[in-house]
This record gives C-alpha cells, structure tokens and sequence, in this order.
C-alpha cells in the first residue's frame, strides 16, 4: 500500500487500531486519522482527498468473545465502527481541526471530503477459521459439509470467508456493508519463500 501510494504521489497514512482500542475510544478515532492524513500532504486538502488511509489490526476492534461497556452504556467497539463509517461513506465531508488561528485563538477547520479516500483494513483475524469450520459444517461424517479428516488440517479455509463470518467475528453489518472488496492472503509456502530469496530486487542473496 505505501508502495502504491508512492508510484501514484499520494499521501499514505497508517494508523494501527489496536492503538486507538488500548487508549481507550474517546470519539476522535476518524479526526485523528485524517489529522495524520493531512500532515502528511503537508495540509493540502485536495491531496488529501486522494490519499490512502492504511488501518492495521482491525480484527482487534470488536474484541471478539468479550463485549465491554463504555461510561454511556454503549458498547466502545461497536462506537469505534460507526465512526469509521463515516470515511466509507460517500460524499460525505469532514471537519478536522488543524491548530489554532493565531489571530483569533479558535481551532482552524479544514473541511476534507472523504469520497475519493481509499481506506483499506487489514488484520490477522486467527481463529476466525473456526467460524468458518463451523459454518461449513467440517468434520461431518455425512451430508453436503462432509470433509475428509486428511483435508481439514491442509485446507486455508480463511479464503472462504463471508461477511456472515465477520460479522459473527463482531462487525457491525452497515460497517461490512460499506467495504467493497474483501481479499485473503495465502500463507506463505516454502516454496514462495525461495523464489523471494533468489528473485527479488535486492534479495539477501
């Protein structure tokens, strides 16, 4: 993703969220995001507007098999995600502090429209294999989901995911409902891990 924003001359910003799960949610999630999208295009709205925002450790933010309870009674995750949405959604237009006007000591407002922002979300996600399993009924011994005991230990199930496994995981449905694409990696193979070795571009061989 930094590579890409590179080539293309783009603002790149990466925010992990497990730094903003541990801080505790205050609400400001989005506005501190964008607030390092703008520092980084040196305050040029119109760069911004066309920067990639990069959230790491996204798996991490519903807190999986544990719910906890904000001060107001809400949960903090479910909070977080519904403020998230406000980058995903179309023609929408935030307003980020950016310091304070020296004349008049207020907060200066940049209004930085997000529709042309690509935000992607990455995350582990381990154990959500399970969900998957459990969905696709392996380990039956008969029916439809019937698998033999020699494919489950070798299979990548994660490239079966569906929004009802994330969604089971802890995302809120309008949040998943708002990403366009959803990609799953590979593990790595021995084989993969040569031919990086030996092929890439100033690989340690």
């Amino acid at each position: 993703a930094r590579t890409i924003a590179r080539v293309l001359n783009v603002p790149f910003t990466i925010v992990d969220a497990t730094v903003l799960t541990e801080a505790g949610y205050v609400g400001e999630a989005v506005e501190s995001i964008l607030s390092r999208l703008l520092q980084v295009a040196d305050y040029d709205v119109a760069a911004a507007e066309r920067g990639i925002v990069f959230i790491d450790e996204v798996d991490k933010i519903p807190r999986h098999n544990c719910t906890t309870l904000s001060s107001n009674g809400n949960d903090d995750a479910f909070d977080m995600m519904r403020d998230l949405m406000r980058i995903l959604d179309v023609g929408h237009t935030l307003h980020i502090e950016n310091g304070n006007n020296p004349m008049e000591g207020t907060p200066n407002i940049v209004e930085l429209p997000t529709e042309n922002l690509l935000v992607v979300f990455s995350g582990a996600f381990s154990g959500i294999e399970k969900i998957i399993q459990r969905r696709m009924r392996v380990g039956a011994s008969m029916g439809f989901g019937a698998t033999k005991s020699g494919d489950a230990a070798t299979e990548n199930y994660m490239k079966y995911v569906t929004t009802e496994d994330l969604e089971e995981w802890g995302f809120l449905p309008e949040f998943l409902g708002r990403i366009g694409v959803f990609a799953v990696m590979n593990p790595l193979t021995v084989d993969t891990i040569i031919e990086i070795m030996k092929q890439a571009k100033g690989n340690i061989l």
